[in-house]
């Protein structure tokens, strides 16, 4: 089921918790899906759509067809997502959010962040990002701990 996105501010600055490890989270799953599919976004949080817990979907870029220019996606599902480590240089980026429309703001964002959760499988892994995919899972970390572009505004995170 689509959802409206939120942008009540109160309620994007709660902190999300732990989704624990035999909870039914199904329906926020799809919700996310269902939510961020129509939009030209690349990632949701699930507070973003009403849900308290430690998921977000992400869309990351795979190719893109030179005739048409359309981008094909893969889709990740992530669940209890921690960064575990940072390299020392940021870059600085013009930031959006789709709780936040309209609103583009300077932050600085490690360039690579190494990143560890569960799957939509429960299953654990650890990866790399770097560049505009650390942003992106950057922000989405910030949404679930509460933290929103506005309070990043040129802060390394």
């Amino acid at each position: 089921m689509r959802r409206t996105i939120v942008s009540h501010y109160p309620d994007l600055k709660k902190t999300c918790v732990v989704v624990e490890q035999n909870e039914d989270i199904s329906q926020i799953i799809q919700d996310l899906k269902d939510t961020l599919d129509p939009t030209k976004g690349f990632a949701l949080a699930a507070n973003q759509i009403g849900y308290y817990k430690r998921i977000f979907f992400f869309k990351i870029a795979k190719r893109m067809d030179p005739k048409t220019k359309e981008i094909e996606y893969d889709e990740l599902v992530v669940i209890n997502p921690e960064i575990i480590a940072r390299e020392d240089k940021t870059i600085n980026y013009k930031e959006g959010c789709l709780s936040l429309p309209g609103l583009r703001i300077d932050t600085d964002r490690y360039n690579f962040i190494t990143v560890r959760f569960e799957n939509e499988k429960r299953e654990q892994s650890t990866a790399v990002m770097q560049n505009i995919e650390a942003m992106i899972w950057a922000h989405e970390v910030d949404h679930l701990n509460g933290i929103l572009i506005m309070d990043r505004k040129h802060k390394a995170r």
